[in-house]
């Protein structure tokens, strides 16, 4: 199938469902969901977009998207039909030898997103979970142990940045040169807000981290954003959104997989040029039709 446009990325939420219930979960997220409700899209539906638009990454997210490992697999084998890379953004609990095998041959261009959010009691603590931080450790040394790319997601707080340095530390220790920690702070939506959780000092601080063996980067949620003009986000439905951010939301829906419409003809995405689209709308709402 020929394509007609090219978007550079696509996040494609597997599902909303979560076996965690993070205390700073943006989309509120968690346990008590039923995950009867999980589904894997067809592959022609799949094929029909993703061939068209051939984006360079494809993100698999959530919720936690490896409860819904069908649908994984599917999307890495399809975008690997036009040699796309696919991206797990995962917490890494539900992570297994017998799956990173799996997605290595399904599409070789494979590479993981694992949060880890401080030391093992702080993480554990954030992730309502006492076993998190253990589980998400032993996913790290399995994808280290094929070589796959590795990106360490650490969602700064005012209580846990200062563990930077041994969590470097720790994770010098896998040993792997394909490991980048990315940091982040809080995403001041969903429960954040509830727990009141924020980040409130000098961000330039921690562009002073290094390491000899892992690559360290740092974002500070203000900069320039794909989302709406080449980077859309996909729900569990296939219905497609600007970004993760107006995920549900109506008056932000743009187009869907099931339809035949470009969705580079859809107006907003079409003319709008800035610095993030999901805060463009919120500033300039877009009214329902």
């Amino acid at each position: 199938m020929e394509k007609i446009n090219k978007l550079e990325e696509v996040r494609h939420i597997i599902t909303m469902h979560c076996n965690l219930e993070c205390l700073h979960c943006y989309l509120k997220g968690g346990g008590k969901n039923n995950f009867e409700t999980i589904r894997v899209l067809p592959e022609q539906v799949l094929d029909h977009f993703y061939l068209k638009y051939q984006p360079d990454v494809v993100s698999a997210t959530g919720g936690e998207p490896l409860l819904n490992k069908k649908m994984v697999e599917l999307l890495g084998k399809v975008i690997n039909k036009y040699g796309g890379a696919l991206e797990i953004v995962t917490n890494g609990t539900l992570i297994t030898d017998e799956f990173v095998k799996k997605m290595k041959e399904i599409n070789p261009k494979t590479f993981y997103q694992v949060s880890i959010d401080g030391l093992e009691d702080y993480h554990n603590y954030l992730r309502n979970n006492s076993n998190a931080f253990k589980k998400a450790m032993e996913g790290i040394k399995i994808i280290s142990k094929y070589g796959s790319r590795l990106k360490i997601r650490f969602t700064a707080t005012n209580n846990n940045y200062k563990d930077l340095p041994n969590l470097i530390k720790l994770l010098e220790q896998f040993n792997n040169p394909n490991i980048e920690l990315v940091i982040r702070p809080v995403v001041k939506s969903g429960r954040a807000i509830d727990n009141q959780l924020s980040f409130d000092y000098d961000y330039s601080e921690l562009d002073k981290l290094h390491s000899n063996l892992i690559k360290i980067s740092t974002t500070d949620n203000n900069g320039k954003c794909g989302c709406g003009t080449n980077t859309v986000a996909i729900d569990e439905n296939g219905d497609i959104y600007p970004c993760n951010y107006t995920v549900g939301n109506p008056d932000y829906l743009m187009g869907s997989l099931y339809s035949s419409k470009d969705i580079f003809e859809q107006e907003d995405f079409k003319n709008f040029k800035g610095a993030c689209y999901a805060r463009y709308l919120q500033k300039v709402p877009v009214q329902s039709k």
